[in-house]
């Protein structure tokens, strides 16, 4: 059996607004990483999907998001795996900064509607 072990939620600014990426993280039964894994889902933004490296990890990452939209979601619906079979009820995150499944990933704060700091934002969580 497989679960999502972590997701972590990063966002800086960009050219026209602001930008998000989520790192993802596959494991078995056992703790062990996953490579090969195909992690699909849904967030504020569409769809994404990405397949894990040979560290068990991949990224999603946005285009650019409006300066009117303060945070997105991104939730995993499905992982699968040419051997292994995919139990959502074991995802978790070790920094409780989600629960393995979901995560909301907010603008970073140096962001506002009136700045023109392009490009030199703080990361956010």
């Amino acid at each position: 059996m497989i679960h999502i072990g972590d997701l972590d939620g990063k966002a800086r600014t960009g050219k026209r607004g602001w930008r998000t990426s989520v790192k993802i993280v596959v494991l078995d039964s056992d703790g062990n990483t996953v490579s090969k894994a195909d992690v699909s889902g849904t967030w504020t933004l569409g769809t994404f999907s990405c397949t894990t490296n040979g560290k068990g990890k991949c990224t999603v990452r946005s285009g650019n998001i409006d300066l009117s939209m303060a945070e997105v979601m991104f939730r995993v619906e499905e992982v699968s795996h040419s051997s292994m079979e995919y139990d959502s009820s074991s995802n978790t995150d070790p920094e409780d900064d989600s629960d393995g499944t979901e995560i909301a990933v907010s603008q970073p704060p140096t962001v506002s509607k009136n700045s023109d700091n392009h490009g030199k934002g703080k990361k956010g969580d």
